[in-house]
């Protein structure tokens, strides 16, 4: 891993079946410079000195990485820059043998699709892919020693590590329930969050911390790789998401809205926060030039409309139909984690103008 100087970045190493098996990065091994060797459940041998060393429970590991970017042209090339400084090297390289002991084409068998989303993918395959690559992947990555009650079940269905799963051979009632289990997939898994808690909204804003490690919550499996695949941990990044106002209504670029933080109550962070909408690249956080009200508080105002100038340093241009915000916290203090710190409620301006309200009521068929 390269040198990060002062910027956060979080890492983190998840098995074959999306368990997070460790986390590199800021908060947890520092921005210095490191080498690390991560090895597999059966690996055995003699490893470099000065590396520290990662057990995955799977032979099948991935590694996504979050850096913290401040927006913008310049801070993009930057952290371009800083990913090519994240390097993964076969042992065998790394000893200087001309030969490698396996490559991930053959490991694999299958060619990458780097153009959709894993989930999209998935959710494409028929019930012979999808079962077979399955069957085919158990074999160099079992199931957790949990999961046995759940394997004897699927057993019976033909479904367990093995290069020749065939379901044209499996019974015809048994073929059929298979079949009708990836056709209706996308639906159930989206109506079945599990248990993601906590699932009420604060202040209008969602927040789910419970995005790792699954155990035999498979609803909960599911629902996170489907919508959200590769997220970390919640003592590194949170993130809370809000589509309504405080009057229940979507949020939409005719209108105004502002964000009241407190004095001393913004976004408790240790590195930094950002505010961003769908549909935009425009955001608003700890590295803006922020200006506070005469009592220390903080007004952000979100509008497609621009604003005064004394308020300019503190305008969110948002989106000119429907949108919704995202509030990203890096490395967030204990009292975010403890859930202790509530985002503020996103308040609509209410308007006076006679013009304004008559076009709103127009607008809304009266």
């Amino acid at each position: 891993l390269p040198e990060m100087g002062k910027r956060f970045y979080s890492g983190n190493l998840f098995n074959a079946w999306a368990d997070l098996t460790t986390v590199i990065g800021t908060r947890t091994t520092g921005n210095h410079k490191a080498d690390f060797v991560v090895v597999g459940p059966n690996w055995t041998g003699d490893l470099p000195a000065n590396m520290t060393v990662i057990e995955s429970s799977t032979n099948l590991a991935w590694f996504p990485v979050q850096i913290e970017s401040a927006g913008g042209k310049k801070e993009t090339a930057k952290i371009a820059q800083l990913r090519k400084g994240f390097k993964i090297t076969s042992l065998a390289q790394w000893n200087g043998e001309s030969t490698l002991d396996r490559s991930i084409a053959s490991d694999a068998k299958f060619e990458l699709d780097t153009e959709h989303a894993p989930s999209d993918q998935v959710f494409a395959m028929d019930a012979a892919t999808f079962y077979g690559r399955l069957c085919h992947l158990m074999i160099t990555n079992p199931p957790a020693v949990t999961d046995s009650p759940l394997m004897l079940q699927l057993q019976a269905l033909g479904i367990q590590p093995t290069e020749n799963f065939d379901l044209a051979k499996l019974p015809p009632q048994v073929q059929q329930a298979l079949i009708s289990s990836t056709e209706n997939s996308k639906d159930f898994i989206l109506a079945h969050e599990g248990d993601l808690g906590p699932s009420e909204a604060i202040n209008g804003w969602d927040i789910h911390t419970n995005m790792t490690n699954f155990g035999t919550d498979y609803d909960r499996r599911a629902f996170v790789a489907a919508t959200a695949l590769g997220t970390g941990s919640a003592q590194d990044i949170m993130n809370y998401t809000i589509s309504n106002d405080n009057l229940g209504q979507k949020m939409n670029g005719r209108y105004r809205y502002q964000i009241n933080c407190d004095k001393g109550q913004l976004p408790p962070v240790k590195a930094s926060w950002t505010l961003t909408s769908s549909g935009t690249q425009l955001r608003l956080g700890s590295h803006s030039h922020l200006r506070r009200n005469a009592d220390g508080s903080v007004t952000l105002y979100i509008q497609s409309r621009p604003v005064a100038k004394a308020r300019r340093a503190n305008w969110f241009k948002a989106p000119k139909d429907d949108f919704q915000l995202s509030l990203q916290l890096y490395w967030p203090k204990q009292s975010a984690v403890d859930m202790k710190w509530e985002p503020p409620t996103v308040e609509r301006v209410i308007e006076t103008s006679p013009l304004v309200m008559a076009t709103e009521l127009v607008q809304r068929g009266h």
